[in-house]
Parts: C-alpha cells; sequence; structure tokens
C-alpha cells in the first residue's frame, strides 16, 4: 500500500474507519480498494477481510469499518496477502 501511496504516512480526516477507507480510495483507485476490499465494493457494504486494521498501533476487531475515530488517532493497514 505504501508503494501504491508513494509515501509510508498521509493524514485523512473522517468520523470512522470506513471514511478514511472511503477516500484513500479515492485517491488511489480500483486497485488499492481491490486489495483492501477483495472484488468487493466500498459501496455494497463490503467487509474488510483483506487487511488488518490497527487503531494507535492495536487491532480493530469488531465492527471495524464503523470504528470511531479521534483527532490525531493513527489508523494503520497491513494488507494480507495468500500464497499462490
Amino acid at each position: 500500500l505504501e508503494e501504491m501511496a508513494g509515501t509510508p504516512e498521509l493524514s485523512i480526516s473522517g468520523s470512522r474507519v470506513l471514511d478514511v477507507l472511503t477516500s484513500l480510495c479515492s485517491l488511489y483507485g480500483s486497485q488499492f480498494r481491490e486489495i483492501l476490499f477483495g472484488s468487493d465494493a466500498v459501496s455494497s457494504g463490503a467487509v474488510l477481510n483483506n487487511a488488518i486494521v490497527l487503531l494507535n498501533n492495536a487491532p480493530v476487531r469488531y465492527n471495524v469499518l464503523e470504528a470511531p475515530l479521534a483527532e490525531g488517532d493513527v489508523l494503520s493497514l497491513m494488507p494480507i496477502f495468500e500464497d499462490e
């Protein structure tokens, strides 16, 4: 994801994880979206099952997309790749 974004870190505002991920998908396109969500579209209520989300270095396990964010929170994304 860092390679696609061209930076290891950026600031994006949003009140919940889904807001930030939607902004990232808009910025970086369909390939970025597919890495995070698979072939499902974000707007279809897709489940984030291709990435691990850390919020302030702690994993978000339940209702990850609806997890609230506050100013200064750090959201980290780690894609899950399957061995082929």
